[in-house]
C-alpha cells in the first residue's frame, strides 16, 4: 500500500494520471478513430407505403401517394385505382357509355353504345344521321328529308318537306296522283270515266253515261262493251271482242295468268332450338308449279319443291301440349286457282320419337268463305284448317280469319316490292303473314312467315321468280 502524506505527492499522483491515458494512446499509433454511428429509418407505425399518410386515412395505403390524388373522387387513389370512372356511376370509363355523365343504369334504349343519359337521340341509333336535320328520326316527321322546322301545313303527320300532298291531310286516296283537295273526284282513280258528272265510286253505271242515275240503263251491260252480261266472258271489264285464248271462257283482259309452269326460289330463315346448330339457319326452296290437280272439287295447281338442306324443327302441337324434334322435307303445295290460298299441304317429316318415325304430314285448308279472287285493302274472309293422322289417333282442327290489312313495300332479295299485307290469325291467337305483290301477276307470294307451325317461325323470301 502506497501512503502519500505530502500536497507534492497528491500532485504527482494527478498527474501521472493524466500522463498515463496519453502514453496508452501513442502505443495505439497516436490516432484516436470514433465508430461512426448508425441509424435506421423504422416506419411509424401504421403507414405500410412510408408515404407520410397512416394507413386509416390512406387512399392507396400499399402505394405511395403523398399527393393522395383522386382524380373521380372514388376515394381510391389514382396511383392505385384500375377504374376511372369519372362520373362516379360505378362504370369505368372504358366501359361506361356515358363516361362523362352519371348513369348507373347504362340504359340504351337504341342500342346504339351511347347511353340515353347522353345520347341526343336516345331512340335513334343513327342518331338523326338519315337527314341532320336536328331533329332525331323517331320523331322526325320527314326522316329522309331535312326540314328542321318541321313544318306541316295540314297537320297529317308528314312534314311539308316530303308531304306529296302538303296541304292535304287525306293526300292522294284514290291513287291517281291528284291530291284529294283537288281531285273532282277523290275515291275514283278513273275520274269519272263516263263524263257523266257522277263518280265512279259512286255512279250506278260507271261505264255508261247517266246523269239521272237510272240503273236500267247498265243492267244488262255492265262494262258497256256491247256484250250483255249473261254472255259476256268480262262483264266488269269491257272487251267487245271477246278475245280468249286459252278457251278457258274467261276473256283474255280479265283472266288471271296460268300458273302451270312458273317457278321460284326462295331464301328460308329459321330457328332452331337444336344445341347442335346456331340459332339462325338458311336454306334454299326451289319451287315449280308442275301442273293441276283437283282436291274435292276444287281446282288446284300443284307446287312441288326441293330444299338443299334438310332442317331440323320443332313441330308444335298446341291441342296436344306437345313439341316434337323433325328433320323436314320440302313439302308439297296445292293452291285454288281462283283465289290462291292453300288448299292442301304435305309435310314429308322423320320424327325423332319413339325410335325414329317417317311421316307425311297432311294439312287441308276447307271452307273458304268469301275468299276474293283480286286483294284488296280491307278484305276478309274465313277457312278452316285440319290435321287428320288416325293412326296416332290426331285430329286438329282450327278456324282462320284472314285479312288485307295494307299496302306494304318489302324488301326481299329479289327486289322491293309494294305487296298488300295478309294476316292470317288462328283461334288460338297466332298469326300467319303474306305479303303477295300488288302490281306482279306473281302465283306465290314475295315472302310470308310462319309462326303458328314450329317452334321459333319460319320467314320464306323470293329471291328468284320465271312467269309460266
Amino acid at each position: 500500500m502506497v501512503r502519500i502524506s505530502s500536497k507534492l505527492g497528491i500532485i504527482v499522483l494527478a498527474l501521472l494520471l493524466l500522463v498515463v491515458p496519453a502514453l496508452a494512446a501513442c502505443g495505439n499509433g497516436g490516432d484516436t478513430k470514433e465508430e461512426p454511428t448508425k441509424t435506421e429509418t423504422v416506419p411509424p407505425p401504421n403507414d405500410n407505403d412510408s408515404d407520410g399518410i397512416l394507413n386509416d386515412a390512406d387512399n392507396c395505403p400499399d402505394d405511395a401517394n403523398s399527393d393522395q390524388a383522386d382524380a373521380d373522387g372514388d376515394e381510391i387513389g389514382d396511383a392505385c385505382d384500375d377504374c376511372d370512372d369519372p362520373d362516379g356511376d360505378g362504370a369505368c370509363a372504358d366501359a361506361d357509355n356515358c363516361p362523362d355523365l352519371a348513369n348507373a343504369d347504362q340504359a340504351d334504349a337504341d342500342g346504339d353504345g351511347t347511353g340515353d343519359a347522353c345520347d341526343v337521340c336516345p331512340n335513334d341509333e343513327l342518331d338523326d344521321a338519315q337527314d341532320s336535320d336536328g331533329v332525331c328520326s323517331d320523331v322526325d316527321n320527314c326522316v329522309y328529308h331535312a326540314n328542321p322546322d318541321q313544318a306541316d301545313a295540314d297537320g297529317d303527320g308528314v312534314g311539308d318537306a316530303c308531304d306529296v300532298c302538303p296541304n292535304d291531310a287525306t293526300d292522294d286516296t284514290d291513287g291517281d296522283g291528284l291530291c284529294d283537295s283537288d281531285d273532282a273526284c277523290p275515291n275514283d282513280p278513273d275520274n269519272d270515266i263516263d263524263e257523266d258528272g257522277v263518280c265512279g265510286d259512286i255512279d250506278t253505271c260507271p261505264l255508261h253515261a247517266n246523269p239521272d242515275q237510272d240503273p236500267a240503263i247498265c243492267a244488262t251491260d255492265w262494262d258497256a262493251d256491247d256484250v250483255e252480261n249473261d254472255v259476256d266472258n268480262c262483264p266488269n271489264t269491257p272487251n267487245a271482242d271477246q278475245a280468249d285464248a286459252d278457251g278457258d271462257g274467261i276473256g283474255d283482259v280479265c283472266d288471271k295468268p296460268e300458273c302451270e309452269g312458273a317457278g321460284w326460289q326462295y331464301q328460308v330463315t329459321y330457328i332452331s332450338d337444336d344445341p347442335q346448330r346456331p340459332e339462325e339457319n338458311t336454306l334454299t326452296m326451289t319451287a315449280t308449279a308442275s301442273g293441276k290437280e283437283d282436291i274435292d272439287g276444287v281446282s288446284t295447281y300443284m307446287i312441288e319443291t326441293e330444299v338443299d338442306d334438310v332442317a331440323l324443327r320443332y313441330y308444335y302441337h298446341a291441342d296436344m301440349g306437345l313439341t316434337v324434334p323433325t328433320d323436314l322435307s320440302a313439302p308439297t303445295i296445292y293452291r285454288d286457282e281462283t283465289h290462291k290460298g292453300i288448299v292442301k299441304e304435305t309435310f314429308p317429316l322423320y320424327a325423332n320419337v319413339m325410335g325414329g318415325i317417317d311421316l307425311a304430314v297432311d294439312r287441308s285448308y276447307v271452307n273458304y268463305e268469301g275468299a276474293p279472287e283480286e286483294l284488296s285493302v280491307g278484305a276478309t274472309w274465313t277457312f278452316t284448317s285440319i290435321i287428320d293422322l288416325p293412326t296416332f289417333a290426331v285430329y286438329i282442327e282450327n278456324d282462320w280469319t284472314a285479312e288485307v290489312v295494307g299496302e306494304e313495300m318489302v324488301s326481299v332479295p329479289m327486289g322491293d316490292y309494294n305487296c298488300y299485307k295478309v294476316e292470317k290469325t288462328k283461334d288460338d291467337g297466332c298469326i300467319n303473314t303474306e305479303w303477295w305483290a300488288v302490281d306482279e301477276d306473281f302465283c306465290t307470294p314475295v315472302k310470308f312467315t310462319y309462326s303458328c307451325i314450329f317452334v321459333g317461325g319460319e320467314t320464306q323470301e323470293l329471291v328468284s321468280y320465271t312467269a309460266p
